[in-house]
């Protein structure tokens, strides 16, 4: 096999994969989802339908050969095993491929006291330090890093079989030296106590807001949204609605508060929203038609502009 192959675990519907194969680029996928594997696979991605384990690792290597890359976006954090995805994708890689993982950055959720990101469905949280351990445990190293934007800050992490060849970039030297300064016991229960006083900063505000008859309306329904409105004890007697740009959520409700969830609607009148979704401010704030609406962060409380 002469060709490179990418191999992209938690493939989706092939939104890696149509990029790739656009470029010619040898690629398949595995996605555990039989539903949405389907819809890659009618689209003509290859893509296999299997949770990434080692009888999926057996079949790719002898249909296909070893990739020279494996990506796996949002998948890491939410491995109940870690150390078997490790050893699995491994034993995948050819011997000078590359893993490239994609985390929620904890230094990040820290602080910026983004608490919500905390979800029943991810039962770790990384560190670049925690991350160069778990992989040095099972003979590979991070060979080089990036902080990029998506879900409010994460990690690009890139792995390689340990070898004396490597070179380590310096990205991931300032970042270890970094973390190594900033974190510690005190930082995290200092931000964890911060973080419970925002909540409480949140709810007086939204109830000086109904004190004074003002509706709040939410705007985005991400996994978040539960994490605040439950933990603040946050129903619908302080914010009337959530709008959500989602079919699969609208006309729903929220979880543990029922929240109603409504699509925008441009002849409802809108003054205070507060955005869960509040990295799309930008395009929220152009979209909706009203002018001299107030919208606000939640955590912490305050109005953007």
């Amino acid at each position: 096999r002469n060709k490179k192959l990418v191999l992209d675990i938690g493939s989706n519907d092939g939104i890696l994969l149509k990029p790739l194969k656009d470029l010619n680029i040898n690629c398949i996928g595995v996605e555990p989802s039989e539903n949405v594997g389907k819809i890659a696979n009618d689209l003509g991605f290859k893509t296999l339908i299997s949770f990434f384990n080692k009888k999926c690792s057996d079949k790719i290597i002898s249909n296909y050969g070893k990739p020279d890359c494996i990506v796996a976006s949002s998948v890491f954090t939410h491995l109940e095993s870690p150390k078997n995805f490790i050893i699995d994708a491994k034993n995948t890689l050819s011997d000078e491929g590359v893993l490239i993982i994609e985390v929620e950055y904890l230094l990040n959720i820290l602080e910026k006291m983004q608490f919500e990101r905390f979800y029943f469905d991810r039962p770790f949280y990384y560190t670049l330090t925690s991350l160069k351990c778990i992989f040095s445990l099972e003979g590979m190293e991070i060979v080089d890093v990036k902080l990029i934007t998506p879900h409010g800050g994460s990690l690009r992490v890139y792995v390689k079989k340990k070898s004396k060849n490597h070179v380590v970039s310096q990205n991931v030297l300032n970042m270890l030296k970094n973390e190594k300064k900033i974190i510690s016991e005190i930082f995290i229960k200092k931000k964890f106590s911060n973080f419970k006083n925002e909540i409480n900063n949140l709810l007086r505000n939204l109830n000086l807001l109904k004190d004074k008859n003002i509706a709040v309306k939410g705007y985005g329904a991400p996994a978040r949204l539960a994490t605040i409105t439950n933990f603040a004890n946050i129903d619908k007697k302080l914010i009337e609605y959530i709008i959500d740009d989602s079919e699969l959520k609208m006309n729903r409700f929220s979880p543990g508060k029922h929240i109603p969830i409504k699509p925008y609607n441009p002849k409802e009148e809108l003054s205070h929203v507060v955005l869960f979704a509040y990295e799309y401010f930008h395009s929220i704030k152009t979209k909706i038609e009203q002018k001299n609406v107030e919208f606000y962060n939640p955590i912490p409380f305050e109005k953007l502009s």
